[in-house]
C-alpha cells in the first residue's frame, strides 16, 4: 500500500493522459479503495473512470505491464511484503506478452472491485 499511495500522482496523470490501467491486487489489499476515497472527489472520479481492479486470491505477484513491450517485476523485501526492495525494468516484447497472457488469466478468474459501491461504505 505505501508503494500505490506514493504513485497515486503518476496514476492521476497518466488517467489525465487517457491511460486505462487494470490493478489486480490480493483481498489483503481491499483497504485501496478507502485510501483512493479520501484523494478528494476529484481524483476518485478520476480513478472510478481511469482504473479497474479485480481481486485474485492467494495473488502475491508484484509485475506491470507497460505498452505491450514493457514488463516492470518488483522484488518485494524479503522481511516486509509492503515494502519494494528494487524495481526491474525489461524491454522485451515476447516477455510482455507471456506475462500479458498470465495476467489476462488472473484477471477472467478476479472479482470484480466496484470502487462505486466501495467507497460508498
Amino acid at each position: 500500500m505505501p508503494i500505490v499511495s506514493s504513485l497515486l500522482p503518476e496514476i492521476l496523470k497518466a488517467i489525465d493522459r487517457g491511460v486505462k490501467i487494470r490493478l489486480l491486487i490480493s483481498p489483503r489489499f481491499i483497504s485501496l479503495a478507502s485510501m483512493l476515497s479520501m484523494q478528494g472527489e476529484e481524483n476518485l472520479n478520476k480513478f472510478k473512470r481511469g482504473i479497474e481492479i479485480r481481486l485474485v486470491q492467494n495473488f502475491n505477484s508484484c509485475f506491470g505491464i507497460v505498452d505491450d513491450s514493457i514488463v516492470m517485476l518488483f522484488q518485494l523485501h524479503p522481511q516486509d511484503n509492503d515494502r519494494i526492495l528494487s524495481v526491474v525494468k525489461i524491454w522485451d516484447a515476447g516477455l510482455a506478452i507471456n506475462l500479458g497472457k498470465e495476467f489476462e488469466l488472473l484477471w477472467n478468474g478476479g472479482e470484480k472491485l466496484d470502487l462505486e459501491k466501495v467507497t460508498e461504505r
